[in-house]
């Protein structure tokens, strides 16, 4: 027993006595009553949970049921009921096409671009060639260019190709109606307004195919008509996944096009409504209001036939004696052109034309008398090539319709002709030493046999006879000291 034991009284000492001798069942009772379940956690709001200490970066948890189930997903999310728009452009957050006009006729910056391209696109030379592995005979060929001499039946080619190009560049709602005829042979391609053009969506946001309607004609606000994929090409060049519409270089540089037109704008005032005046000359300052103004009134009677009367001199009164002041007004950014370069450079880079094209180039360093000469490949990178290849894919579905699929459009361009001098240049190195003979040029070119010259000496690879003694060794080599290599 403890020290403590024989200080508690002696009824105590008994009970506690007996209580140790009792034998403990918990252990059977545990068995009899089974296992206690675990108490459920209780989730405190600051307190972490069990799975949060065991992952403590946290769980992304379950998805969201669908609301709706569908077999294929949706192109885009566009606007509900979007069909039920008749005005082109709406509903989209999109500029209107009689802004995007008005945005390429009232910006010289941009304008001036635009027209460069369309006239270097009409001066290229086209051709039709045989399409792949075809053969067709020289019947096809010359029905596939009396076709595409008048696309629409009555405009030259290169009036025609100016319509659409002006199209591209400006809406880029480039829209032809071919003119089906019976049987489903393409007739005459008439170039449209692309403006008046709606193009509608199916339920997942595509272009509905055939035979749903899949674009709408909108006249003075009331939709006339309807057609289907096949019997209307609508063909924008600068598509975008967010909407059926193309993007045209206006609206990629919005905010530098309403800069240019404001500086524009604000040029013109300078030079029509004098809104800033050439000076302030001071009078006494003695002078009533009333005085200054007759006497301002007659000195611009004194300059009302003179057309530099609209940059005029203005009075104020001024403190103090002596003669009075002139305050000159400085001219800085409106007589400036660095802003007018840069704002034109803009528009270049948004058509795909070089600002070269304009005289835009650096003064010098490696800049300046050989950046002109790589100017034409960057020209065709930028605007010609992509616009030509776009341009020749209509033509070719065009010709497969008008029934000549064994013919293929091709512009006869400048890059042509760059790869013929670069060839020509390979041949006739290649020809001096020796790869290849004047024979195997001809074949792969297909020059006949009647206009091809008479036999010439092959050029041979030039050798070199190095002796020791110098003699027969070229000057070259005995001047370097060379002579003892053999």
């Amino acid at each position: 027993m403890p020290g403590w034991w024989q200080y508690l009284p002696q009824p105590l000492q008994k009970a506690l006595a007996g209580a140790r001798r009792a034998r403990d069942l918990s252990a059977e009772a545990e068995a009899l009553a089974g296992p206690t379940p675990a108490p459920e956690p209780r989730h405190w709001p600051n307190r972490p949970t069990q799975a949060a200490v065991e992952d403590p970066w946290g769980r992304a948890g379950p998805p969201l049921a669908p609301t709706a189930r569908v077999e294929q997903p949706f192109v885009f999310d566009f606007p509900h009921g979007s069909n039920l728009i008749a005005q082109p452009r709406a509903g989209f957050g999109l500029h209107s096409f009689t802004q995007l006009r008005l945005l390429a006729d009232a910006c010289e910056e941009l304008r001036l671009p635009i027209e460069l391209l369309k006239r270097e696109i009409r001066a290229l030379e086209w051709d039709v060639v045989p399409r792949d592995a075809a053969e067709p005979g020289p019947a096809q060929l010359a029905q596939a260019r009396e076709r595409l001499a008048a696309p629409d039946g009555w405009q030259p080619f290169d009036v025609w190709v100016n319509l659409l190009v002006e199209e591209l560049l400006v809406t880029d709602a480039v829209a032809i109606y071919p003119n089906l005829q019976r049987g489903g042979q393409l007739g005459e391609l008439e170039v449209l307004d692309g403006a008046t053009v709606r193009p509608l969506l199916d339920r997942r946001g595509r272009t509905p195919a055939p035979p749903l309607p899949a674009y709408a004609q909108v006249i003075k606000g009331q939709v006339v008509g309807h057609w289907d994929r096949e019997a209307f090409w609508y063909l924008p060049y600068n598509r975008s996944i967010r909407h059926p519409y193309g993007r045209p270089p206006a609206e990629l540089v919005i905010l530098t096009v309403n800069t240019a037109i404001r500086r524009a704008t604000g040029r013109l005032a300078h030079y029509t409504e004098g809104n800033i005046p050439e000076a302030l000359v001071g009078l006494p300052a003695d002078w009533s209001v009333n005085d200054i103004t007759a006497f301002q009134e007659y000195w611009d009677a004194l300059l009302a036939a003179d057309e530099q009367r609209l940059h005029r001199m203005k009075f104020f009164p001024v403190g103090g004696t002596g003669q009075p002041p002139v305050h000159e007004f400085r001219r800085s950014d409106g007589e400036t052109v660095v802003l007018d370069e840069w704002l034109l450079r803009v528009g270049c880079w948004a058509v795909g034309v070089s600002p070269a094209e304009f005289g835009l180039v650096p003064g010098g360093g490696l800049g300046g008398a050989g950046f002109a000469e790589g100017q034409a490949d960057i020209q065709y990178r930028m605007g010609l090539g992509p616009i030509t290849q776009y341009l020749k894919g209509i033509f070719d579905q065009a010709l497969a319709g008008w029934g000549l699929p064994a013919v293929a459009f091709d512009w006869v361009s400048m890059e042509r002709q760059e790869n013929a001098l670069k060839q020509a240049q390979v041949d006739e190195i290649r020809l001096r030493s020796g790869v290849y003979d004047l024979g195997y040029v001809q074949e792969r070119e297909g020059i006949p046999e009647e206009h091809r010259p008479e036999a010439a000496p092959a050029p041979t690879r030039p050798t070199f006879q190095l002796a020791a003694d110098g003699g027969a060794a070229p000057a070259f080599f005995r001047q370097a000291g060379w002579e003892g290599y053999g």
